[in-house]
């Protein structure tokens, strides 16, 4: 994990999260001090609580996770959106 990612940064702004085989997974909406919360979706909305060791490079625009997007899977929170 990058030290030198600002977390609240990127929940403003919002910012656009891809895995690592390069598939959009949506928009970080906010942390707490060990995962990113992650939304996907408009219509049928996903949440994703992913820790932050699993964060990898960031581009200025988007984060991209060491994990692929059949692991997001995993860590899919069926209680955030309630």
């Amino acid at each position: 994990m990058s030290t030198s990612i600002n977390w609240m940064e990127l929940v403003r702004d919002r910012k656009g999260v891809r895995t690592k085989d390069n598939k959009s997974c949506g928009n970080i909406i906010g942390n707490d001090e060990k995962n990113i919360i992650i939304e996907d979706g408009a219509v049928r909305q996903h949440f994703y609580r992913v820790p932050k060791s699993a964060a990898g490079a960031y581009n200025g625009a988007e984060l991209t996770l060491n994990i692929s997007y059949d692991d997001l899977k995993t860590y899919e929170d069926k209680d955030e959106g309630k």
